[in-house]
């Protein structure tokens, strides 16, 4: 980080570190095939550098920050921004396939609501989850879904917008405090 800035928060990726330093920027080094640096670029950087926070972006503070393997997410407490990798929808842009250099705005699915004041998140290889610890029921996930592990009752179909995580069975009348993405699972 650059000098006297103090970091925030940490995510390491399958092959990328980053880092949020105090005034909501996020500094990002390691492998860049995919843009999950997240700079507008596909160069590797092996010292960190600060994503493009130009157009819409530009003065957004982040406050958390979460690594999957291909991909980067990043919030403000009231959005969440994906770049990088986007082969299964994980940008949750609403497209999936082309990845993105630079931030883009997570999508939710129209039946879902919207995801909130998001708190946390919490990336896997290629799926990210998101949610708010101070409104229940507020959990949504977006991306890789061929295990179910975006928690919406599916498996084998990749969502390319953030859907909400199912309340029914054994999760009915809970409330959901904490979500941590795998590999290929979340619980």
């Amino acid at each position: 980080l650059p000098e006297g800035k103090k970091c925030t928060a940490l995510a390491a990726g399958k092959i990328n570190t980053c880092a949020l330093e105090n005034d909501g920027k996020a500094y990002c080094c390691g492998n860049n095939t995919n843009g999950e640096l997240g700079d507008n670029t596909d160069t590797i950087r092996l010292i960190p550098v600060s994503g493009n926070t130009a157009g819409s972006l530009n003065g957004i503070v982040l406050t958390v920050i979460s690594a999957g393997e291909t991909h980067t997410c990043s919030g403000d407490g009231s959005n969440v921004y994906c770049w990088g990798g986007n082969a299964h929808g994980q940008l949750g842009n609403g497209v999936s396939g082309a990845g993105m250099l630079s931030k883009v705005a997570v999508k939710v699915q129209d039946s879902a609501g919207d995801l909130g004041s998001v708190t946390n998140i919490s990336s896997g290889g290629h799926h990210t989850c998101a949610w708010n610890k101070n409104e229940a029921g507020k959990a949504f996930c977006w991306g890789f879904n061929n295990y179910g592990q975006l928690g919406d009752s599916s498996s084998d179909v990749d969502r390319d917008k953030a859907v909400s995580i199912d309340f029914s069975g054994i999760l009915s009348g809970k409330t959901i405090s904490l979500v941590s993405a795998g590999y290929w699972h979340t619980c």
